[in-house]
């Protein structure tokens, strides 16, 4: 079975046991120095059409006119995932990949005393109806019916591709934004781990598909190769969502690497907890990047029970690889004229919503780029502001 513990700070699944090999390539071109793992970076797939294949699907798919990772598979599926029964009382955390959905994740778990679901929901098998695919004991379904209240869903759909009734039941959605060179790079490291991303020829090839992503035009993103209609659409349509008034809260993680305690505190108002001093240095710690990075391996999980993560039939068997989580790695990996373009493309898709990204002054910056953390911050950003009501 494959146990997905997803994190979008850097996950990889891999089959254990069997012989796995590194990709060709992957270990001598640097792709993967610095992640934290016992275990090759990707699976080396047998021959297809022996009806024995069961690694992990790697193909793409263009559905709807957006590029998805290979575990979105087709248009029922995400049809389904889009008809899924909510609660009111559930909570959405959202992110392009690889903009740290995995320690919000846990920020909300800890905040809400929940231990509930980590997978990334479209990559369910909604189609097949409303449980989650080997979840339930013994590694049977779980209804998404049975999960307690509240739930804590992670996504990475566009905001179009969302369960429908979360804006008629007004649940809450926590939105995550990170420095677009930052993305990029780790993006491209986990494409070399991780078995259900394609995996780019190089760096170069890799930023090029990104870089397209900062077009406002979703069919020139994915004809350029980015996935999920490109980040900049990505966080737009987000941020045009709450500012519409969702019941949407937007977090930078770049902010929560840096001010932690403040950017917690406004998350938790926006979930309606109010932490005092010792609680929120709790949930800080908790769920702080090391913190993800100790959590028990699969088979710790088996023995104490915990049961947190989504579960798929006869698709191998996972172990974590591990980013660095850290800012500033996106400039320090890319070359100059590539961090520039980087630059230069994502600073103008996101004029407008300066204050999404906007940071307190760094001294490591030296005023370096549209998203070199030198934008000053007047008090709350607006959209920003934890409160438990409509956005505008």
């Amino acid at each position: 079975h494959l146990v997905a513990r997803g994190s979008c700070l850097g996950f990889v699944m891999v089959e254990a046991g069997k012989g796995v090999t590194p990709k060709q390539g992957a270990t001598d071109c640097g792709c993967v120095a610095g992640l934290k793992s016992t275990v090759s970076p990707k699976t080396a797939r047998p021959a297809s059409g022996t009806g024995k294949d069961k690694s992990p699907p790697t193909d793409s798919k263009v559905l709807h006119g957006i590029k998805w990772p290979a575990l979105v598979r087709s248009e029922a599926q995400l049809a389904a995932y889009r008809a899924l029964p909510c609660r009111a009382d559930d909570v959405f955390v959202a992110t392009y990949p690889k903009c740290g959905i995995h320690e919000v994740h846990k920020l909300c778990q800890l905040i809400l005393k929940v231990e509930t679901l980590m997978f990334p929901a479209e990559f369910n098998k909604w189609e097949e109806g409303p449980v989650w695919t080997g979840k339930g004991a013994g590694k049977g379904d779980l209804p998404h019916a049975d999960i307690p209240a509240p739930r804590i869903v992670a996504t990475h759909v566009p905001v179009d591709f969302l369960p429908s009734e979360i804006a008629k039941l007004g649940c809450r959605v926590v939105y995550v934004v990170r420095e677009p060179k930052d993305v990029l790079v780790s993006y491209y490291h986990d494409s070399q781990a991780n078995p259900f991303i394609e995996t780019p020829p190089s760096l170069e090839a890799f930023a090029e598909a990104f870089i397209a992503g900062a077009s406002l035009d979703v069919e020139a993103s994915t004809k350029g190769g980015a996935y999920l209609g490109g980040y900049a659409t990505h966080v737009l349509q987000y941020v045009k969502a709450a500012r519409a008034g969702g019941r949407m809260y937007l977090m930078s993680y770049d902010r929560l690497l840096e001010n932690p305690h403040t950017e917690i505190a406004g998350l938790a108002k926006f979930l309606g907890v109010d932490l005092d001093a010792e609680g929120l240095e709790a949930v800080r710690s908790q769920g702080s990047f090391a913190s993800m990075q100790a959590l028990p391996t699969k088979e710790e999980e088996d023995e104490i029970g915990s049961g947190a993560f989504v579960n798929l039939k006869d698709e191998g068997s996972p172990q974590i690889q591990w980013g660095k989580g850290e800012r500033g790695y996106g400039e320090k990996t890319l070359g100059a004229e590539q961090a520039r373009r980087a630059d230069e493309a994502f600073g103008a898709a996101f004029a407008s919503i300066s204050d999404v990204f906007a940071m307190v002054p760094a001294q490591d910056n030296a005023g370096r780029g549209w998203f070199s953390c030198s934008l000053r911050i007047p008090g709350p950003i607006p959209c920003c502001a934890g409160r438990d009501a409509s956005l505008k």
